[in-house]
């Protein structure tokens, strides 16, 4: 998958995520019951370390190895248990697979900000069962599926801004690998 200084890279920023999906986690179970469409955008936050990884790295499963530590260190951590894991997993594998299929496109730009909607979409198709029947309608539907696309936009600007603050700041990812088939 990778070097250990890329592992142990992900590994740190996963647990950068985890702390602060564990400080969030009181806030985010009262909204998840208050008002779904504000939980959206709030738990949102949760995506930017996956998505800075990928930033940063611009490398095929960044964001998804970072998303995996950071769901599997806070979920004993917090009321969502395990399904943090899932929670986390499934959209920055949405991400990181638009990244792999768009990686030769020449609109790179369209392809990241593709990558959060596959992602925001993917998170849409995993919370929405979860959400109390009683509240469900078509209104808080759309409501949540916007805050969800609108916030996970805003997650990818956030990504690239700090993927470049920190490269400007003297640090450097892991250097990359250039694949076996790549020509010189």
């Amino acid at each position: 998958m990778g070097s250990t200084r890329f592992l142990l890279t992900c590994a740190a920023i996963g647990a950068l995520a985890a702390a602060l999906i564990v400080a969030l986690s009181p806030v985010t179970t009262a909204l998840a019951q208050l008002s779904p469409p504000l939980y959206a955008v709030v738990a949102s936050i949760h995506v930017l370390a996956a998505f800075t990884a990928a930033a940063w790295f611009l490398r095929p499963g960044a964001a998804s190895l970072t998303a995996l530590l950071a769901g599997l260190i806070a979920a004993p951590l917090t009321s969502l248990g395990f399904l943090l894991v899932i929670a986390t997993v499934v959209p920055a594998l949405a991400f990181d697979l638009v990244l792999l299929l768009g990686r030769r496109s020449v609109h790179r730009r369209v392809v990241w900000y593709g990558a959060a909607l596959a992602a925001a979409l993917a998170v849409i198709a995993i919370s929405l069962p979860v959400i109390d029947e009683r509240m469900l309608s078509p209104l808080l539907v759309g409501l949540v599926a916007t805050a969800r696309v609108v916030s996970y936009g805003t997650m990818a600007f956030l990504a690239r801004i700090l993927a470049v603050r920190l490269s400007a700041a003297g640090v450097r990812p892991p250097a990359r690998v250039s694949p076996p088939d790549a020509r010189h």
